[in-house]
């Protein structure tokens, strides 16, 4: 029997009248199920770039995937890393981590998204330090106790100090100069300090380099936790010449650890 109009053009009407892509034998579609992912890109939201990260605490990092539109997706195949600890190397779109090293650095966040694109992201400057870390400088006075011609002399100097606390506040070392007018003479003073700190209680010893003479002094101090002003005493005997005290009063003026 002759095939009807009808029949002939059924078959065309049922393949280009639906929507959403080709029509295959088992009823699926051609349409690209990772099309969503096109676009889309990497934002590290924690820390942010120039953020102080304290090593006496556990830190959160944080990064998000949000499509071509803004919206955030949902996606944890993230990996980061960080230019100043190659064993750095946690995954996750968010995690709370106290293993980074302490330093300067630049945090990556990487994907590979479903769709093929590779995305990225980086923040830099982010400092890990102790809360005690950093350059402090100010005032250092000094005085010499001696006697001439069985006369009690006290002969003061004041100049400069700084103290640099490492990385991990651990240490406090530094240095102070002035000059001595001893005897009718200009006498230059210098002090080298190294000192140990524990949780803000500073000991160890003030060095005096005096006329050829090095001594050291027992030397006891502080750094507030909420000023962070460093203040230190030190003092004893000076061979042949009598005793020496000093102090220093020094506030924390840079972040930087030299």
């Amino acid at each position: 029997m002759p095939m009807s109009r009808l029949s002939l053009v059924f078959p065309l009407v049922a393949l280009v009248g639906c929507t959403g892509g080709a029509v295959l034998s088992d009823g699926e579609t051609d349409s690209d199920p990772f099309a969503a992912y096109d676009g889309a890109d990497l934002r590290i939201t924690e820390p942010g770039s120039g953020d102080l990260l304290l090593i006496e605490e556990a830190h959160t990092f944080t990064a998000e995937v949000r499509g071509a539109d803004g919206v955030v997706m949902p996606y944890d195949d993230i990996a980061w890393s960080s230019s100043a600890d190659a064993a750095w190397l946690p995954t996750g779109a968010t995690f709370l981590d106290e293993t980074l090293a302490p330093g300067m650095h630049d945090i990556t966040a990487e994907a590979s998204l479903p769709n093929g694109d590779r995305v990225a992201h980086t923040i830099g400057g982010v400092r890990l330090q102790s809360k005690w870390a950093g350059t402090y400088a100010g005032l250092f006075s000094s005085a010499v106790h001696t006697q001439y011609q069985n006369t009690p002399i006290t002969v003061t100097c004041s100049g400069a100090a700084t103290m640099v606390v490492d990385l991990l506040g651990e240490t406090a070392t530094g240095g102070a100069d002035c000059v001595l007018a001893l005897n009718g003479f200009d006498v230059p003073a210098s002090y080298v300090f190294d000192l140990v700190n524990d949780d803000g209680a500073l000991t160890g010893t003030a060095e005096l380099d005096l006329m050829l003479t090095t001594v050291p002094y027992e030397a006891t101090g502080s750094i507030d936790p909420e000023t962070f002003e460093l203040t230190l005493a030190f003092g004893g005997e000076i061979p042949v010449i009598g005793t020496t005290d000093g102090s220093v009063a020094a506030d924390r003026v840079s972040l930087d650890v030299e």
